[in-house]
């Protein structure tokens, strides 16, 4: 381990994460905050354009965005630069790509809310105001935080076996061609 002899357990509860999410304002903003308790604010504010599936384009969740760079900065902060962390970030990135699809059936945000960048402000109203898409996207995230602990800290805690065969292979079977409408 590079940081300390111990790992950080992250403990996260769904109203942390849902009080994450209002204090930073996006999805991605507060499960990074939220997993990542130490990040400083410009590192948590530098996640917001990949709120609404990245700049508000509909793809991947900014929540599962903010849950993956939490990974990353984890893994860094206990193997230090190199091949160990890299394997170990993307594990866990596998690992949460798969926990929030199970959770939500879907990694998009076009998918989930049914609006984009080319949603018209009306319809944004509808939807997050009208019909509660908002209190939804805090339920996820409440949801989301602790399952995506679990799953940062299991990726960094697996035996060795594990990261080094996701190091060999780093796209096989989680990164697809996203193809937009």
């Amino acid at each position: 381990m590079h940081d300390s002899d111990s790992p950080r357990r992250l403990e996260v509860t769904p109203a942390r994460a849902v009080w994450a999410f209002l204090q930073n304002g996006t999805g991605s903003e507060g499960l990074l905050r939220v997993l990542n308790p130490v990040a400083d604010r410009e590192t948590v504010h530098a996640a917001q354009p990949l709120a609404g599936g990245i700049a508000q384009h509909g793809y991947q969740c900014g929540m599962l965005w903010g849950s993956v760079l939490a990974a990353g900065d984890e893994a860094y902060r206990r193997f230090g630069a190199g091949v160990e962390a890299d394997a170990r970030a993307v594990l866990a990135a596998r690992r949460l790509v798969q926990c929030f699809r199970d959770r939500n059936h879907h990694t998009d945000c076009f998918d989930i809310t049914d609006i984009d960048h080319r949603s018209s402000t009306w319809k944004m109203v509808r939807v997050f105001l009208i019909q509660g898409k908002t209190l939804g996207c805090l339920r996820m995230a409440g949801g989301f935080a602790p399952a995506a602990a679990r799953e940062i800290e299991t990726a960094m805690t697996e035996s060795a076996a594990a990261p080094r065969a996701a190091q060999r292979s780093p796209r096989a079977g989680w990164a697809r061609p996203t193809a937009r409408r």
